[in-house]
């Protein structure tokens, strides 16, 4: 098979913002290893799962297209997803952290929050799969068809870029019923920002008798009263 990427044949350096060595490196902390005899690192990995999500069709076979082209060397989808493993689960996370810093996310709002102890960012992204895959990542109904979409649920230390939670569920869990997951990692003195969609007061009030701050917008027909005004109404969205 003939190498379809001359950028590969002349020596990729980096993959994004990320050094192919940091990401090989950081493959091997986690306890990713290139099998005896095998080709499929984690740069290779990385850099063919991005060219196979820019094409717009994600699945092994697609994959493995995709990284037969960067080696010249024929990949089959079973060699993929044998390397879908825990340590390249932690790789990933580990590299999403890396990212996140390299940007500016993580590190550069010190003087900002300096009075929080951590400061978590929660949210979600979804994308579209094969539809073989609908009875695990459950969609949206199109033309009578239900479709396979799976949420992808981020909480992330906007000071360190540690990623403590990083889960795939279907597109049908919403984001309120995924609010209750920060209280596994926010502790007292610590700020959680997040969107509308993880409103849920009862979480909220658990944050607050554990000490922890959050940020959130305000949902409609919200009331805010003051304790120490009494009844006193502080304002309510309409």
């Amino acid at each position: 098979m003939k190498n379809i990427n001359p950028s590969r044949m002349q020596g990729t350096k980096r993959i994004g913002t990320l050094a192919i060595q940091e990401i090989e490196k950081t493959a091997r902390e986690h306890g990713f290893r290139v099998r005896d005899g095998g080709k499929i690192n984690a740069s290779l990995l990385l850099e063919s799962f991005i060219l196979m999500i820019q094409g717009g069709i994600s699945s092994y076979w697609n994959w493995a297209v995709s990284i037969s082209g960067l080696t010249g060397t024929l990949v089959s989808k079973q060699a993929i997803f044998k390397r879908m493993n825990p340590a390249w689960v932690a790789t990933v996370k580990a590299l999403v952290a890396k990212v996140i810093v390299q940007q500016g996310g993580a590190g550069s709002h010190g003087a900002t929050f300096k009075s929080f102890g951590s400061v978590w960012l929660q949210d979600s992204s979804s994308f579209h799969l094969p539809d073989v895959l609908v009875t695990v990542f459950k969609g949206n109904m199109s033309k009578g068809k239900q479709k396979s979409v799976a949420k992808l649920n981020l909480v992330v230390n906007l000071l360190t870029g540690l990623c403590p939670v990083m889960r795939l569920d279907s597109f049908t869990l919403n984001e309120q019923a995924l609010s209750g997951i920060i209280l596994d990692t926010a502790r007292a003195g610590d700020l959680v920002i997040r969107d509308l969609g993880y409103f849920v007061l009862a979480v909220f009030a658990k944050l607050t008798e554990a000490g922890v701050f959050y940020l959130s917008r305000l949902k409609h027909g919200v009331a805010l009263f003051s304790p120490k005004r009494g009844s006193n109404l502080l304002a309510k969205v309409t």
